[in-house]
């Protein structure tokens, strides 16, 4: 197939060779449906256009079939070779589909239309192949049209193609480009007399290949090979440390990289002050007695990113009878498809002016638009203008798995994390007899949800055929494993270089030995005097002497390891620390990706005078990146997510650098102490049940972990003798305390002292065999011990750190986000803790405000949803996160793999669930096989084929 017309012309060679087709398979004409240009009312066309023997794509399939059969036959020349015809009854379309004036064009030969098929040399017999099928490509063609040419029985059974084999076209094709090699080579040279042995020819490889697939099966599935990282990481890595430090620059506003405007547009939507006005008060509040108004306005969704676009009506509705096909039960309100998944291609504003309510007056300042149709439009008594003018996102999203587009407004789409497909839908679809499902990428493609939810629309594929329920389950389970298959990867975006000042990065380790004092070498011996102040009375050879000596204890000095670390665990030993600060930071040598970012040298020149700093402008160089895609989401530098472990998992007790978390508010405390008044009466047990025994779990341990992410970088960190690439995120860390929480005392006087630590480990969230490293320092001697180091290099006080230019998003109603880092610091993590975006208010959604309403007023327990409210912090990232694994290179690359890797599972899991059934028909026929009479005929019984069990759900990887 082809996407244009506009290939380069192909011309019949000189002295052609024709090759004319003695029979052929295809009894009566088999056009397709849509041979009638029309074009619809969107300006669109769907139609195919026969194509006569003469057109450029006519003669390309013609010299190029032609050619192959002349290799396979031995004929000479067959670089002349062409097709002097089709086979009869056999037809050559375009297919132009899309915008009149540029549609897309297909090439399909359409032929095969059985059951008989036309001897011309001999007589009619009866052809028992398979139904008709188009051929799409010359590949597809080549092995049938040898077939036609080889075989005057046509035998379908030796028939290679992939339509009459059922095999993988890439596997036939390899066979045939063997078979040319092979007959390429094979070509004896004239002028030597010398004949090669006799090879097969295309014809005989292709029936083997065909007989060993029967044989043997098709290839086994590449078992997934087990992740190493995972095994030798089986935690993931943490730590805190200063605020990098930018190397100063003529102005502060002005950036050295280039912000990409996309990412900026998509952080203001959400992070600036116009964003946090509309947010409104949510989240959805379950003491309320209705949900809060939905706000609008609200742009959560970025550009390719993976939605869920909710289909018009009731969606697409699954009969009983299917459910009882797949031997499962059957619910009304979960056997329904009302969410497709799609990509988003665009965000535009539209506005809708809307009369207002009966006896309703308008406010002005109501929005921003009906403050302007207000002042433009104002009578002089003041009255406020006849009409609303109310303003939606209107995203357009290419659904997933179907050639189709579609125009949503933002309360009819949801984030990809925030809904559930019901377990007992994908079931049934995995139950299915797999006979009823086609997972042909053509096929899928055709098939329109929007047209089969939509009441009153024509339930008709693009090709003009009518869409039944198993067409829309097809492409459904296709769009699932699509998107199950891309939120298993991610990928970097947007790198840049950043130039910084290492957090002393030239201090020596404070176990090593003071550096010794210096002598000042003299200058060489010239007939010129030496400068007045410098050093007498040394000769060169002492003044060399001195300097080896100092240059080896210099030499022994760790520069090569992180200072200041502070431990989290009182019984972790120095090297233990060390170690896990490596794996956390990087290997402090690097500073970055290569050798070349590490500062330059501190030691002190010879020539310069004791207690002198050397001047360093340049500082470090550190590969970062803008943003990533994360599985569905895209993240950007400065995003506010959410991560995967509670605040009790991180430092539960406080530690040096940590705040201790938060506990409850005033209110909360309020309740709690009623609770227990109640609880010494002996009374309203139904309350106390609902509450914890501990007091502490009313606070902020129990609730998710979020980081404003300032930096995405890379380090070294050394695995198997060899150094790898790990990335880390980097910035402040906030939990969800109560509004009305109070600080203590005790942990505001605690900052400065804990500000002098340059970072924490969190030894419980360290890999379990860190990197081995050499951390020893040599310990100092008694003399060196008894005299005073000299003055070091000293640094100007450290730079304010640079602060975004965004705001923290507005938390959930009733809670505030608290820093739980002193300022000035900053958390480095592993990207594998990132659970996803955090979506301010989205559960006041009205897609999920009024069910969850309506769920927890009939009941229902709100651990129910975990995955809601993890979305907006209530509960740790874990209960809804997604966890990539497989690098990508770009976006592009991660759909195209997804939806490459979807059809290929699908298609295996089909084609094995027919295996597997028609060898279960078979063992129940053979013990059914019973004689019959005297005339020894075999009956099955009716009962048996109640005994064949379907495939179980766990089969199919749809979830």
């Amino acid at each position: 197939m082809s996407r244009g017309r506009n290939q380069a012309p192909v011309a019949i060679p000189d002295n052609p060779v024709w090759i004319t087709f003695e029979r052929s398979d295809c009894a009566v004409p088999n056009p397709p449906p849509n041979t009638v240009r029309i074009v619809d009312e969107d300006g669109c066309i769907n139609w195919m256009k026969q194509l006569d023997l003469n057109d450029n794509h006519s003669i390309k399939w013609r010299v190029q079939v032609g050619h192959q059969i002349a290799l396979d036959k031995g004929i000479p020349n067959p670089e002349r070779a062409v097709l002097k015809d089709w086979p009869a009854n056999y037809r050559f379309y375009d297919h132009h589909k899309g915008i009149e004036n540029n549609p897309r064009h297909d090439i399909y030969l359409y032929g095969r239309s059985g059951p008989l098929f036309v001897d011309i040399s001999v007589t009619v017999s009866v052809y028992t192949g398979p139904p008709g099928k188009r051929f799409r490509s010359i590949m597809e063609f080549v092995p049938h049209a040898i077939w036609l040419m080889r075989d005057p029985q046509l035998d379908v059974s030796n028939c290679a193609c992939k339509y009459c084999t059922k095999r993988a076209q890439r596997d036939i094709s390899s066979v045939i480009f063997q078979a040319n090699a092979q007959a390429t080579s094979s070509t004896p040279t004239p002028g030597k007399g010398s004949a090669s042995a006799p090879v097969k020819g295309t014809y005989e490889l292709l029936l083997q290949s065909r007989n060993a697939y029967e044989k043997n099966g098709p290839r086994p599935r590449r078992e997934a090979q087990p992740k190493k990282a995972r095994e030798q990481a089986q935690r993931v890595y943490a730590a805190v440390q200063k605020v990098l430090r930018p190397v100063p620059k003529a102005s502060p506003n002005v950036l050295r990289y280039a912000l990409h405007s996309e990412a900026d547009n998509d952080l203001r939507a959400v992070y600036s002050t116009a964003a946090n006005k509309r947010q409104g008060v949510g989240p959805f509040d379950p003491e309320d007695s209705v949900p809060k108004p939905y706000s609008g306005l609200k742009r959560w969704y970025r550009t390719a990113e993976i939605v869920w676009c909710r289909l018009p009506g009731r969606g697409i509705a699954i009969p009983q009878e299917v459910a009882t096909q797949a031997r499962s039960q059957w619910f009304e309100d979960q056997h329904v498809i009302d969410f497709w998944p799609g990509i988003v291609e665009s965000a535009d504003v539209k506005s809708k002016a809307v009369p207002p309510k009966p006896s309703s007056t308008i406010n002005g300042s109501t929005t921003t638009n009906a403050q302007d149709v207000g002042s433009n439009d104002q009578s002089s008594n003041g009255q406020a203008p006849a009409w609303e003018v109310k303003q939606r996102w209107v995203y357009r999203i290419r659904l997933l798995a179907v050639d189709a587009f579609v125009d949503v407004e933002e309360q009819e789409v949801l984030p990809y994390l925030a809904h559930n497909v019901p377990r007992i839908l994908m079931t049934t679809i995995s139950q299915l007899p797999m006979q009823l499902l086609d997972f042909d990428r053509d096929r899928v493609a055709e098939f329109h949800p929007i047209n089969m939810a939509q009441p009153g629309k024509g339930k008709e594929k693009a090709t003009g055929e009518p869409q039944t329920i198993y067409d829309a389950l097809s492409a459904f389970a296709l769009a699932m494993q699509i998107t199950a298959s891309a939120s298993s990867f991610w990928s970097l975006t947007d790198m840049y270089e950043f130039r910084y000042i290492p957090n002393d990065a030239k201090s020596p380790s404070p176990k090593a030995p003071p550096l010794p004092t210096r002598p000042t070498i003299p200058p060489a011996l010239s007939a010129t005097p030496p400068r007045p102040g410098a050093s007498q009375g040394m000769s060169l050879g002492s003044a060399i002497e001195a300097a080896g000596r100092a240059n080896a204890e210099a030499a022994k000095v760790d520069y090569y390891t992180h200072h200041d670390i502070s431990r989290v665990t009182p019984s972790a030993t120095p090297k233990d620390v060390q170690q896990a600060a490596i794996g956390a930071l990087g290997t402090p040598g690097y500073l970055g990706l290569s050798p070349r970012r590490h500062g330059p040298s501190v030691v002190p020149s010879a020539s310069a005078p004791v207690g002198s700093k050397p001047a360093s402008t340049e500082g470090a160089l550190q590969t970062r990146f803008q943003g990533l895609w994360w599985g569905p989401e895209r993240i950007w530098q400065h995003d506010f997510v959410r991560l995967q472990m509670s605040r009790g998992a991180l430092a539960p007790n406080g530690a040096p650098n940590v705040l201790k978390p938060s506990g409850p508010g005033k209110s909360t405390r309020a309740i709690w102490d009623e609770a227990e008044s109640l609880r010494e009466k002996g009374s309203d047990e139904a309350i106390l049940r609902q509450l914890p025994k501990i007091l502490d779990e009313l606070g902020a341990v129990t609730r998710g972990t979020f980081m404003r992410i300032d930096a995405l970088f890379a380090v070294d960190v050394q695995k198997d003798g060899k150094m790898k690439k790990e990335m880390r995120a980097s910035g402040m860390l906030y939990e969800l305390a109560d509004h009305d929480f109070e600080e203590d005392d005790g942990a505001s006087k605690s900052k400065g002292k804990e500000a002098e630590q340059r970072f924490v480990v969190n030894e419980s969230l360290l890999p379990s065999t860190p990197t081995k490293i050499n951390a020893t320092a040599s310990q100092p001697s008694a003399s060196q011990k008894a005299t005073p180091p000299p003055p070091l290099p000293t640094r100007k006080p450290p730079q304010p750190a640079p602060s975004t230019p965004y705001l923290v998003p507005q938390p959930p109603h009733k809670y505030k986000f608290r820093p739980i880092l002193p300022p000035g610091y900053e958390a480095v993590i592993s990207l594998s803790l990132i659970a996803g975006r955090y979506y301010p208010s989205i559960c006041c959604h009205p897609l999920i405000a009024k069910s969850l309403h309506d769920s927890l007023a009939s009941g229902r327990s709100r651990e129910d949803f975990k995955n809601l409210w993890s979305l907006e912090g209530l509960y740790p990232g874990h209960e809804n996160a997604s966890s990539p694994e497989i690098y990508k290179k770009n976006r592009t690359a991660m759909i195209e793999d997804a939806d490459n890797l979807a059809t290929e599972q699908l298609t295996d899991f089909r084609e094995g669930k027919i295996r597997e059934r028609e060898e279960a028909i078979a063992r129940a026929t053979v013990l059914t096989m019973q004689p019959r009479g005297s005339g020894g005929d075999v009956e099955m019984d009716e009962d048996s084929a109640d005994e064949l069990n379907y495939p179980s759900a766990g089969d199919m990887d749809v979830d």
